[in-house]
């Protein structure tokens, strides 16, 4: 019998034990059971990521992009937000960086951010695949050539979007407040330092 089938059977018995007890009872035993349901529902999340195969190790975005090759757009000051370690979630694991400017007014921070989805096996890879390629045919948004697999940009969100083996990366460049404002060539420039791609890209 499975996890959900279990659990199924669970309450059932509770509920037929309930019925043929007195409303106090009930609202202890109803109380019990939700606590026991939750902890079976945080274990079967805890097994199914546990589970997950490791084949190829997710990259961390801050070794990709680090705080001197933020210093050579932002200036040699730069503020760097806490990096966290990679998270896994369904065959992929993110990693984000970010670094800003030390602009005294914060609506007018400029901020370099990174983000990395990791196909840790193949099936991620081929998650990673058919999503990007969903996002890349939205309204408004613009293909860009030569750099990485695929790529393209989304002027609304400001970010350039790069297919590059496994790994979808999304960086972005510009005023943190006002992310429409975010060029293209500056979120190129940060790609670039990101996959270390030598072609320069046309679009």
């Amino acid at each position: 019998m499975g996890t959900i089938e279990t659990i199924k059977k669970y309450i059932a018995d509770v509920r037929t034990y309930a019925a043929s007890q007195s409303g106090k009872e009930v609202l202890i035993g109803l109380s019990v059971v939700i606590c026991l349901v939750a902890l079976v529902v945080v274990a079967v999340v805890f097994i199914q990521n546990s589970g997950t195969k490791i084949v190829y190790q997710p990259a961390v975005a801050c070794e990709l992009f680090t705080e001197d090759e933020a210093k050579e757009m932002l200036g040699q000051q730069v503020l760097h937000q806490t990096p966290a370690n990679p998270t896994l979630q369904s065959n992929v694991a993110t990693s984000k960086c970010s670094y800003t400017d030390v602009n005294p007014e914060q609506d007018q921070m400029i901020v370099a951010a990174v983000a990395i989805r990791s196909a840790v096996n193949d099936k991620g890879a081929e998650k990673n695949e058919l999503e990007f390629t969903a996002a890349s045919t939205a309204k408004n948004v613009e293909i860009v050539k030569n750099i990485g697999d695929s790529a393209f940009f989304n002027p609304e969100r400001g970010q350039l979007n790069v297919l590059n083996g496994r790994d979808w990366i999304i960086v972005s460049y510009g005023v943190g407040a006002d992310p429409k404002s975010n060029t293209l060539d500056k979120a190129i420039e940060l790609a670039q330092k990101v996959i270390f791609d030598p072609q320069l890209p046309t679009f």
